[in-house]
């Protein structure tokens, strides 16, 4: 269990070869300002499955388009302010 207010966390998977520590920064996110901002709130509603560093591609685009399709928003694949304020609602942050 993770108490409410942790800003840190170590997950330890153990198997037969040995074991592997993750560590984690808890809750923060990059703005939405920012594509790491942006992929990452997508990626934890369940939009985006690629990797959160670097800028914009055409997954981003269409996990975008996607986004903007559940949120009724004009679709651009842009990441635009109405999305971005629609990404942060949805998203609680």
């Amino acid at each position: 269990m993770v108490p409410p207010k942790a800003k840190k966390a170590k997950l330890t998977v153990q198997d037969p070869a040995g074991a592997e520590e993750y560590n984690f920064d808890l809750g923060y996110l990059n703005p939405t300002e920012s594509s790491s901002g942006i992929k990452a709130r997508l990626a934890n509603l369940g939009f985006y499955r690629g990797d959160l560093s670097g800028g914009n591609n055409e997954q981003t685009a269409e996990a975008i388009r996607r986004f903007q399709v559940f949120a009724g928003l004009p679709v651009t694949g842009e990441a635009d302010e109405a999305t971005k304020n629609a990404l942060a609602e949805r998203h609680g942050s």
